[in-house]
Formats: structure tokens, sequence, C-alpha cells
């Protein structure tokens, strides 16, 4: 597969109005990522709320971010599930659509073994030509690949890369060791992008950048242009951002946060709550103070 991923990549919120996915605000939030110059998108990723929006529901913000992307930076579409079957329906869809890659994420709740890891992320290679970005999170799947595991995607047709929420650097060192240097190793930590740029890694696919894309974009052209001490004060700067943006479960703080600033509604899909009362005034203060250096 040709596709090459780099830089920083937003895990956009899925913005919802009255229950409904709000299309008028998703459209302005794509836009407002493209205008900052992040280097690609991922919808329906965990912070998408993906895990409760149903299949016309996905159909609706993938063709939304697609027609506001206009082929100017890759679309990655969140694809993953604990169900084989259902995972490779879900790339097929993005792949009909127009999707310029998916995401599939290890399988969740079951608990596979290694072996069954490594076996579904085949079935689902074999089963559709797109290219995909594998994804270990173990704070949301309770499990964690391992390097040795992750590291054999390599050898599967289609994966351009890896995800890697573990938040392991030594993991992340071990996977880089045994991969292709242009292999995408993305950091899905947004604290960790830096360090992830010093093993050789590609990039970063950030919740944070919903609020701040042109702070974290920053960093990574600083980094690219050897100006390491600007780079380094930039990431030190937007650590306070990635603090408030994980003090509790994603995305219930980048929703507040950008309902703060106006993007969106505060309204997030059951079983998730949005930030209420002193919380929600705390953080909306913070935001509205924020400024990157």
């Amino acid at each position: 597969m040709a596709l090459k991923i780099h830089g920083v990549l937003t895990a956009l919120i899925t913005p919802f109005s009255n229950g409904k996915v709000d299309e008028d605000a998703l459209r302005a939030l794509t836009r407002r990522q493209l205008d900052a110059g992040v280097h690609g998108l991922v919808p329906l990723g965990s912070t998408g709320e993906a895990a409760t929006l149903d299949f016309e529901e996905r159909a609706v913000v993938i063709r939304l971010v697609l027609e506001e992307t206009a082929g100017r930076v890759p679309v990655i579409v969140g694809a993953g599930t604990n169900n084989t079957k259902t995972t490779i329906d879900l790339v097929h869809q993005a792949k009909e659509l127009g999707a310029d890659a998916a995401m599939v994420v290890v399988p969740y709740y079951n608990k596979p073994t290694p072996a069954g890891m490594l076996a579904h992320f085949r079935t689902v290679s074999t089963a559709v030509n797109l290219p995909l970005l594998a994804y270990n999170v173990p704070s949301r799947t309770a499990i964690d690949a391992g390097a040795g595991v992750l590291s054999q995607l390599r050898e599967i047709p289609n994966y351009i890369g890896l995800k890697e929420a573990s938040g392991k650097l030594e993991q992340a060192m071990d996977i880089r060791r045994e991969t292709p240097a242009d292999w995408s190793l993305l950091s899905g930590e947004d604290a960790l992008l830096l360090a992830f740029l010093a093993i050789g890694g590609q990039g970063l696919i950030s919740t944070s950048a919903n609020i701040a894309p042109k702070a974290f974009v920053a960093v990574y052209d600083h980094w690219r242009a050897g100006r390491l001490e600007e780079a380094r004060d930039g990431m030190l700067a937007l650590m306070p951002l990635i603090h408030a943006m994980f003090g509790c479960t994603n995305p219930i703080p980048a929703k507040a946060a950008a309902a703060a600033l106006g993007l969106c509604k505060n309204e997030l899909r059951l079983p998730l709550l949005p930030m209420e009362g002193e919380d929600f005034d705390r953080l909306a203060a913070f935001i509205t103070e924020f400024s990157p250096a």
C-alpha cells in the first residue's frame, strides 16, 4: 500500500444535537482542523464515540468528513470491534464511502490469545483490500497486544502502521526496532508525540488536537525542521491541556472544552454523561485562557 501516514492526525469528536449527529458542527469542526494544517483526520475512533453510533450514523459521519476534506489529507475511519465479521463490514463501509484507510483496534472484551489477535487482523486484511492501521489501546480493550504481536503486523498485507496507545515507550521502541522505518508508528498518547518522533515514529493521533490543532502541528513542524528547542517548548506548553483532556474518560473533557469554545454542544451518548457544574466551569475557564507557546 502506497499510503504513508505521518504528522498530527486528529481523532475527531462526533458532535451531537438532540440525540442526533450534528452535521453542521461536524463540518465546521472538520474545516477548523484543515485550516490548522493537520496531516490527517480519524473519525469514529474512541474519541468519536463510535461504539454508540449505528451503521447509518457512521455513514453520515464518514460522508461529511470526506466531503469537507476533499482529498486534502488522509481520512482514516475507525472500524474496529470485538467481532471480526462486524469489523469486516465496517471496513467495507469505509472503503465503499471513499475513506483512505480504516483503523482496526485490538479486539476488546473477548481477550483473545496472541494467535487469535493475529488471526483477527489477518482475516480483516484478507476480506477487504484497503490500507489498515492497527490500534493497541489496553486502557479500552483490557489487553495489551504486546510488541511481539504488533510487530508481526508488518508482515500482514494492507497494514501500513500502528496507533500505539499503551503508554509504554519501551514497547514502542521494541516495535520500532522490529518494523521498517517507513511503517507508520503513531503515538496514541498525546503527551508522547515528541518521544515517538525521537525513536523514529511518524507522529500522533490526538484527542487534544480537537481543541488546539495548530499548537500540535507546530510541535511536529518544529521537529521536522530541526528546531528542537522550539519543539520541546511547544510540547511542554501543551501539557496542561493534555492533562485537562484526560482528567476523566475521553471524550468527556474534549466535548466540554469544544462546547466552551462554541464548537459544538456538550452532548454525549449514554453510558457517558457530559461534564457539568463546577467541573465544567473550571475546564471552560481554563480553555478560554489557554494559550500554548
